[in-house]
């Protein structure tokens, strides 16, 4: 078995050991964590039976009203209903005893028998609720209710008997509940509690347990494998020890069936390769120094020959690097001038395109000129037309001014008017009121004239403030009159400048129209100066393009003469450094023939140190010097004497 499987197994089975450790920690938290959430569930349920226990004594004490306090039994009785029926359906019951479980099934036919008692006092206290209370009677607890019923009056004595039936049902059912806490569920909470903490401890010892035992065997497996790997050591290392020392004629007997044994096998192959090489190496250093001194003759010839063809080369190389400069410099030269003829065969394409399009622009502009005379014209007869209609209208304004300042005057005539009549009216009140005056003197016969006079009062009231109000509109209708006759002359005065504009724009129009037409006459001789120069822009043109076709094909010619003589020059330069590169080799062939001379010397003496078995069978080392013997059939050593055959050993 090798070492590697043995490794693998002891490892193997120190990771089962400490696997299985864990997994009897984790079962063990596991049936810890179910208990404890058992014993959460018995806790929530004795919590669950003294909020109904309270909440059955708030049936007959509580202060509040009867209906709320029927809500919170109903409400408590829900919950521990709920916390009870999730206690005996708890998982957690299957990795209990079976005498704890008889605890829980008991448990379970107890409650089914109080539960009926708690029935009843709930059904009671439904039907108080439900009954219609008489006036004056408080509506809280049974007891309280009971002793606000007025003594001996028959008529509660229905209500006195439910209420008294709902006490006793209440009574009995919180004595029910209260033994049911301390004698089951009391009783089975310190029984679960118990419980989960012995297996908690059980399950830890067992894990601890489990762990020492992996922890003891990996260290004696540990101490055993580390004393074999230690012989083997040991004799691979004398082996190797003998063979540092240049004596090869020894072999390695061990012979274990892992990898130490492989190893002892690849010593001995490693020294039978080393001995055949060394033999072969002495052969090869004899037949050597016979052609060291062949090779250094001929290395010295090649080299003085070598040296003359590298001085020719190098004259050579220096000629086609003259002849490249100056095909280089020609190239360039005419790439100048092709740059300057295609330069000013685009500034030639320029000015024409330059031209063509000032041509356009004369003509659009001659034709533009034309339509601006035109419309100059046209501009000064709607301004003259334009200049009397302005002046109709500013006699038409000034005839509104006039009817205005009329309108203003008679406005002036109304207020005086309603003056008079403001005065008038004053008159009539005042003589009303001395005929009131004098009908209350007459008496009874003055009645009728009291009324006429009342009348009369009320008309001059009327008439005064019709007049007030006649006379305020008279008077903003004559600020806005004002206002009217002021914006009138304003818009007078307007009108008379417009007319001195509109004068003043017919006379530039009659101008620019004259202008115009002078510069349409100049237009046309441009046009004609134009199309002269665009003919002599395109006979540059095309003698400019002319020029660049040779100038390109000239240019063609002297790249490829420039490509031509870098190809030779490169050609030269490579000639050139492989000449000297074989000069060089030659040259250091030559030093290295007398290095190998010295060094197959050093050889000689370096092999002939070594010990070397020459048709002598080899000498088997012993595995391990002072190595004790007895450690297993597995591991043993044997040591061989020359001519002993190799003994086996598993």
């Amino acid at each position: 078995m090798t070492i590697a499987r043995k490794m693998n197994l002891a490892v193997a089975a120190i990771i089962l050991g400490f696997c299985l450790s864990a997994g009897v920690l984790i079962a063990s938290n596991i049936n810890s964590q179910r208990m404890n959430s058992l014993n959460l569930s018995a806790r929530r349920v004795i919590a669950a039976m003294y909020r109904l226990s309270d909440s059955t004594k708030d049936l007959l004490v509580t202060r509040a009203t009867l209906d709320v306090a029927v809500a919170a039994y109903d409400r408590s009785f829900t919950v521990f209903q709920e916390a009870f029926d999730d206690l005996i359906t708890h998982p957690g019951l299957n990795t209990m005893s079976a005498d704890m479980r008889e605890t829980i099934e008991r448990s379970q036919r107890i409650w089914e028998l109080l539960a009926s008692e708690f029935d009843a006092a709930q059904r009671a206290a439904h039907g108080v609720l439900e009954a219609e209370l008489p006036r004056g009677v408080l509506s809280a607890g049974a007891v309280r209710m009971r002793y606000s019923l007025p003594e001996g009056d028959v008529r509660f004595g229905g209500l006195r008997l439910d209420l008294m039936t709902m006490e006793g049902r209440v009574q009995s059912a919180a004595a029910s509940g209260s033994e049911f806490i301390v004698d089951t569920l009391g009783r089975l909470a310190d029984e679960l509690e118990a419980h989960s903490t012995a297996i908690a401890a059980r399950d830890l010892y067992i894990a601890v347990a489990l762990a020492l035992l992996v922890i003891i065997g990996s260290l004696v497996f540990l101490g055993l494998f580390g004393k074999s790997l230690t012989m083997k050591v040991r004799a691979v290392e004398h082996a190797m020890k003998t063979v540092a020392d240049r004596d090869i004629t020894v072999r390695s007997a061990l012979k274990a069936s892992d990898e130490f044994g492989e190893l002892g096998r690849h010593v001995n192959e490693i020294v039978d390769s080393l001995s055949e090489f060394l033999l072969a190496v002495r052969s090869a250093t004899e037949d050597v120094d016979e052609l060291k001194d062949v090779i250094s003759s001929g290395s010295t010839e090649s080299a003085s020959a070598l040296n003359q063809i590298t001085n020719n080369i190098s004259s050579l190389r220096h000629r086609f690097h003259v002849l490249d400069a100056h095909v280089e410099n020609s190239t360039t030269a005419i790439a100048a001038i092709a740059r300057e003829v295609e330069g000013l065969s685009t500034d030639i394409q320029e000015q024409s395109g330059a031209i063509t399009e000032s041509s356009a622009s004369i003509e659009e502009m001659t034709a533009s000129v034309r339509s601006v005379a035109e419309l100059s014209g046209e501009r000064k007869r709607r301004a003259d037309q334009l200049a009397a209609i302005v002046r109709d209208g500013g006699e038409k304004i000034e005839a509104t001014n006039d009817v205005i300042k009329s309108i203003s005057r008679e406005i002036g005539d109304i207020q005086e008017i309603t003056a008079i009549i403001n005065e008038v009216s004053e008159q009539t009140n005042l003589l009303s009121m001395n005929a009131a005056i004098e009908s209350a003197h007459a008496g009874e016969a003055g009645k009728g004239f009291a009324v006429v006079a009342e009348e009369i009062r009320k008309l001059a009231e009327s008439t005064s403030e019709n007049a007030g109000h006649i006379g305020r509109s008279l008077s903003s209708i004559g600020e806005k009159m004002r206002s009217a006759l002021e914006t009138s002359d304003a818009g007078y005065r307007a009108v008379e400048n417009i007319v001195t504009e509109v004068v003043e724009f017919a006379s530039a129009m009659s101008e620019i129209s004259h202008s115009m037409n002078e510069l349409s006459g100049g237009s046309g001789e441009i046009l004609e100066a134009t199309a002269s120069i665009s003919r002599i822009t395109e006979n540059i043109r095309t003698a400019g393009n002319e020029m660049t076709e040779r100038t390109q094909a000239i240019m063609t010619a002297m790249r490829g003469a420039r490509e031509i003589s870098a190809e030779v020059v490169g050609g030269m330069d490579e000639i050139d450094t492989g000449a000297k590169e074989v000069l060089a080799s030659v040259v250091d062939i030559s030093e290295k023939t007398n290095q190998s001379r010295e060094r197959m010397d050093v050889l000689n003496s370096l092999i002939g140190s070594f010990k070397i078995a020459e048709g002598v069978a080899a000498t088997r080392v012993p595995d391990a010097v002072g190595a004790p013997t007895g450690t297993g059939a597995s591991d043993s050593t044997v040591t061989e004497e020359p001519g002993d055959p190799p003994e086996s050993v598993d």
